[in-house]
This record gives structure tokens, C-alpha cells and sequence, in this order.
């Protein structure tokens, strides 16, 4: 079980090096193609290039939070591990963005997640990478969407006819019976 319900990959999230990206939207509540979107038109030529592929730089990552009205503080990591931060550091129901040389990820609650999903720490790939840079989200899944429950059946409506738009079957109205909206094809 993750740590909150937000705590997940968006479901237009693409295959490539975007942890950045993935972690930016996770942390906003945004979809994935928002914030790759955000980044394109940041004014950065490096993400305005036609062949980016994802990449970001951490000192970006200040100006998607501030676009995103999403309130933040952020200080230089101790170059102790991701695993030793989430168990010693980080405090409960709080979301960090966690910069590790090229790689950026979200740790809550003992999990971390980045664009392989969420995993508890002690089974995140990258538990042992140390931390550079530490982006703490005081405002975490700020735009994100309630998901409305889906009815589990789509209610049916019963007609005589194929085409009760075309063919009405009041009583009132001289419709055509099924039969014969057959004989017509």
C-alpha cells in the first residue's frame, strides 16, 4: 500500500529519462503531459529541443513549483543515502523530492517512487545514491483530481427498435415494428 493516494505514476506517463518530469508531476498533481509541457515552454533551449527526451536540471525544478503555485523549501543535501534520509530525516505524511546526482525521486512515508513506481525504500533501486539536493513539498498533490467512482455497469435502456431515435415505439406514435425496420435493409 503506498503512502497516500497520490503517491503514484500519472497514466500518460512515457517510457525514457524523465524522472524529473515524473517527479514534478507526482509532486504537483499534474499529468504527466502537463508537466512535460511545462518544462518545453519554461524558456530553457535544452527543453525546447526537438529531440529532448526528458532530462531536467534541479534548478528547474524551483521555477516548475513556482509556476505551479505549489509551496516548497529546499536546502543541499548530507550526501547520505536515499535510504538513510527516509528512515532518519523525513518526517511522517511529508513529500520530498530527492535530487541524486542525475536521478530525481519522491520519498513518503517509507516509499519512494520515480518513473519504474512506487516501491518501499528498502526495495528501491537507488536506496544506496546519495543525496545532493533535498526539495521538500509543503503543498504536495496540489492540483490533483479527485477520481470520481465509476458506475459498474452502464445502465441500459430497453427499445423494440434498433434505431429508437429513428423509429419511435410509443403507442401514440405510428412507429415501424422491428420487423419491418428490418425489410428495410
Amino acid at each position: 500500500m503506498t503512502p497516500h493516494k497520490h503517491f503514484k505514476n500519472p497514466v500518460d506517463q512515457r517510457k525514457g529519462p524523465n524522472c524529473g518530469v515524473t517527479a514534478c508531476a507526482i509532486a504537483a498533481g499534474v499529468s504527466f503531459t502537463h508537466a512535460w509541457n511545462t518544462f518545453k515552454t519554461m524558456g530553457v533551449s535544452y527543453y525546447a529541443r526537438p529531440r529532448w527526451k526528458g532530462g531536467t536540471m534541479p534548478e528547474h525544478y524551483e521555477r516548475f513549483f513556482k509556476w505551479h503555485d505549489c509551496k516548497f523549501e529546499q536546502w543541499d543535501g548530507n550526501k547520505k543515502t536515499v535510504k538513510h534520509f527516509v528512515e532518519n530525516e523525513a518526517q511522517p505524511d511529508q513529500l520530498y523530492l530527492l535530487v541524486t546526482g542525475s536521478h530525481a525521486q519522491l520519498v513518503m512515508n517509507g516509499w519512494a517512487i520515480d518513473q519504474g513506481g512506487a516501491k518501499p525504500v528498502s526495495e528501491y533501486r537507488s536506496k544506496r545514491c546519495k543525496v545532493e539536493r533535498v526539495i521538500h513539498i509543503k503543498t504536495p498533490f496540489k492540483h490533483a483530481v479527485e477520481e470520481k467512482a465509476q458506475p459498474a455497469t452502464i445502465p441500459t435502456q430497453s427499445h423494440d427498435t434498433l434505431f429508437p431515435s429513428l423509429f419511435r415505439d410509443s403507442k401514440r406514435d405510428t412507429a415501424h415494428s422491428s420487423a419491418t425496420q428490418l425489410a428495410l435493409f
